[in-house]
């Protein structure tokens, strides 16, 4: 349990130290290929703006005087309580992602060679 912890805060070190072109390049240095190391890129590079939204998300609620509750006691009412977190903060990635995968699109096939 110590180690998954230990690697969990490393993995959290690494990705906040580390810019995103750094870990690209190093990725496709080590022969990784640069389809799989571009998406694993963007993947981490959302990461900060998830938490970001999650604490807004809970913030808001609060605001709202929604208790949010994590339990072992009761499980069920700690599994509404995430859902009820979860599904506004999918909606940002998801918007995030939808414009992202235009952007691309339309720098890919409006080049001009």
């Amino acid at each position: 349990m110590s180690i998954f912890l230990v690697l969990i805060f490393a993995a959290v070190i690494f990705t906040m130290t580390t810019s995103a072109r750094d870990l690209l390049l190093g990725l496709t240095k080590l022969k990784v290929p640069y389809s799989f190391a571009f998406m694993l890129t963007i993947a981490i590079r959302f990461i900060p703006i998830i938490a970001k939204e999650i604490n807004n998300v809970i913030d808001a609620q609060r605001s709202r005087a929604y208790e949010f509750v994590v339990s072992l006691r009761y499980p069920i009412k700690s599994i509404q309580n995430f859902i009820s977190i979860l599904i506004p903060v999918l909606m940002l990635p998801k918007f995030i992602f939808e414009v992202e995968c235009l952007t691309m699109y339309n720098i890919v096939y409006t080049m001009k060679i």
